[in-house]
């Protein structure tokens, strides 16, 4: 009975207990998205709990979980964002669970980056906290969105140093101060090692100015600084506030900058990378690419060569001296001696040939390389020689008797043809007109130029190489419109049956000079230019030109040639000279003789004038003497002085070597001559001998002339 009792409590115990025990309520599924309260993004990877169960959201920001009728609140993080904590008690009742959007407000942080010293903004700067970078607008504004707290922030601009790190602590607003990074620029003299002072400085990057040696890089603002940025709370300073001024220093902004003399100067805001430029009057330009040093040395190569030119013979300055300045294949410089001898030439290669010319003086070449100073002394020189003429060139063992008198007697000069006063040409021209009217003398068997000049040079002999002008027959026949016509239109001869060519023509002009260049070319000395002149023989009243032939015009043709000779032949370094007649030297400047020679026309423009005052061919009484062929001496000595009061280009007169009209003229009558010459000052002499046949008596043997 008992026992029934016990099991009967027992079991109304267990029934009471079953009856007033808990129900455990069924998990309900939530999801949702989770997204930013700024833009509305979706934030993945954010971490959300609802007790002890918790989810990560997937890449479009999803989650999914349960919760339980117990649960109180909803916990919700990622990084870069605020925590957000939901009660579950507040969520209306309305809420949907299955589709419960989270939203999570973001720290962003905002601010600009100035210059430390200007307090201008700096703009295309770099910012980058953490994982994130972003790049600073014009105003050098940025702004950077959900920076997890603890995230290190360190800016970068092109021209600045890089500021420290910063901690990011949640803040909402940090400026940045960045210092601009500070080169020395040291300009030295490539030769001699010499700071150069005055140096121009720009700093240019080469993606955006490439070759531009003038262009500046960097803010236009410009504040000495040298030192790295720090991170502040609020602000950070780039190092030291306090600026580092100098005199010399300079901005590689919209200025140049100049090195003081100490050759140095500062660079601001300068990136590696950047070209650096340097130029100078008086140096070539040079330049670097800035790779961070703190001293960016550059050499500077000198263009300039100053010197002076004296006379060998007792240093007198030399006035008007011709100096040359050439590399192969480069630009020719030119300059003329002052009267205190001096030149200066400009923008020169580091190596190049100098050639130095004064009439009356031997010409002087020499190589030079890394110089900026030379000191030239010429040696006087006068020519003493004789004519060889063009049709003596078929017979060379004639040519090599002469060039033998030259080589053991006072002679130091041949003067050949190589034009002669039939035109025919002594070499094969390259020049597209002597071509097409066949000018070169191919039929006969002349002697080749380049086998002359290799005999003379050897034995030291001066080349001069004559190009009789405007009469031409060769070229009158190959070209009729440039030549002299008749009133009837035919071609004008003169007594010799031979035509000649148009002095106002600018075709003959550029013909004779292209003649003159290429026998400089073969290696001339000089060239001598003859028949400068309209004709004097002949019915020349019958003469038809492209102008009209009057004084005026004549003298205008005559200097104009000249010019365009010197204009031409200057560059090439070789003397020339003009032949004229004796009696040109005594026409006075109203008077041209009917053929356009007046001295004062023609001779500025050549290194010697060689007037032709052979005796026998002064008319009777001129010079006060019935016979003047009979005073050698008097009518060159006066002709001469003649010469020389009226110009100071150098005399250097065309002497008789033959007979004329009756008048014997043997070694008395020739040395006569010589004398003449050489006591009236003139700067050498030649003698002319149609048939190239001297009289070696009249000639002192070398050692006598001191050769």
């Amino acid at each position: 009975m008992i026992k029934k009792i016990i099991l009967s409590l027992l079991f109304l115990s267990i029934l009471v207990f079953a009856c007033t025990a808990p129900i455990e309520p069924t998990p309900q599924p939530i999801s949702g998205s989770i997204l930013d309260e700024v833009s509305g993004a979706p934030i993945p990877e954010a971490q959300i709990a609802i007790g002890s169960d918790s989810a990560t959201s997937g890449l479009e920001g999803r989650y999914e979980l349960r919760i339980t009728g117990n649960t109180e609140r909803i916990e919700v993080s990622a990084d870069g964002y605020r925590t957000k904590e939901i009660l579950v008690a507040d969520l209306p009742p309305e809420t949907n669970l299955q589709e419960l959007e989270i939203a999570l407000t973001p720290y962003v942080l905002s601010g600009t980056v100035a210059d430390i010293e200007t307090k201008s903004e700096i703009g295309r700067a770099t910012v980058t906290a953490g994982d994130r970078v972003v790049t600073t607008d014009d105003e050098g504004r940025y702004t950077i969105h959900a920076l997890p707290p603890g995230s290190t922030i360190r800016v970068q601009a092109d021209g600045y140093h890089p500021s420290w790190e910063a901690v990011f602590h949640g803040e909402s607003k940090h400026d940045f101060l960045l210092r601009p990074v500070i080169v020395t620029v040291l300009v030295l003299d490539a030769y001699s090692g010499v700071p150069v002072s005055g140096v121009e400085i720009a700093a240019v990057d080469n993606s955006a100015v490439a070759g531009n040696s003038s262009a500046v890089a960097g803010k236009s603002s410009a504040v000495a600084g040298d030192s790295s940025a720090v991170a502040g709370d609020s602000s950070a300073v780039a190092g030291d506030s306090s600026a580092v001024a100098g005199d010399s220093s300079a901005v590689a902004g919209a200025v140049t900058t100049v090195t003081d003399d100490e050759g140095q100067t500062m660079l601001r805001r300068l990136s590696a990378g950047m070209r650096v430029a340097a130029s100078r009057d008086g140096y070539a330009n040079a330049g670097a690419t800035y790779r961070g040093e703190a001293v960016l040395t550059l050499e500077l190569r000198p263009t300039t060569l100053e010197g002076i030119v004296r006379s060998e013979l007792d240093g007198t300055p030399l006035e008007g001296a011709l100096v040359l300045a050439s590399a192969p294949g480069g630009e020719i410089h030119t300059a003329h001696t002052d009267e205190d001898g001096r030149f200066s030439l400009n923008d020169l290669p580091s190596s190049f040939s100098l050639l130095v010319k004064s009439a009356g003086y031997r010409r002087v070449n020499m190589e030079l390389s890394q110089t900026t100073t030379v000191e030239i002394t010429l040696e006087p020189f006068e020519v003493r020689g004789v004519y060889i003429p063009f049709g003596l060139l078929v017979k060379e063992n004639e040519i090599l008797k002469i060039i033998d008198l030259v080589d053991r007697t006072e002679l130091n000069a041949i003067v050949l043809d190589v034009k002669g006063d039939r035109a025919w040409l002594a070499y094969p021209s390259e020049l597209p007109v002597a071509i097409e009217i066949d000018a070169y003398a191919n039929e006969l068997d002349l002697m080749d130029l380049n086998e002359f000049l290799r005999l003379c040079q050897e034995r030291g002999i001066y080349t001069i190489a004559r190009i009789v002008v405007f009469k031409d027959n060769v070229l009158a026949q190959g070209k009729p419109e440039w030549a002299i016509h008749r009133e009837d239109g035919e071609l004008w001869r003169d007594l010799e049956e031979l035509c000649w060519v148009d002095p106002f023509r600018v075709e003959v002009w550029d013909y004779n000079v292209g003649i003159a260049q290429e026998v400089i070319a073969l290696g001339f000395d000089e060239v001598q230019f003859d028949y400068l002149r309209f004709p004097s023989d002949g019915e020349y009243w019958d003469t038809v030109y492209i102008e009209e032939r009057s004084f005026e015009t004549r003298i205008r043709a005559m200097q104009g040639f000249s010019q365009y000779v010197h204009q031409k032949l200057e560059p090439t370094g070789a003397f020339y000279s003009a032949d004229i007649f004796g009696l040109t030297v005594w026409a006075s400047s109203e008077q041209d003789m009917g053929i356009g020679q007046r001295i004062d026309d023609i001779a500025p423009y050549f290194d010697y004038l060689s007037p032709m005052v052979y005796p026998s061919t002064f008319a009777e009484g001129s010079l006060g003497f019935q016979n003047p062929a009979l005073h050698p001496y008097d009518v060159v000595h006066s002709s001469c002085l003649k010469a020389i009061e009226r110009t100071d280009t150098k005399i250097r007169p065309w002497l008789q070597h033959f007979s004329l009209y009756g008048v014997t003229y043997d070694t008395e009558e020739m040395l006569a001559q010589k004398k003449a010459s050489e006591d009236s000052g003139t700067s050498g002499w030649l003698f002319w001998n149609a048939g190239a046949k001297y009289d070696e008596g009249i000639f002192e043997g070398s050692a006598e002339a001191g050769r």
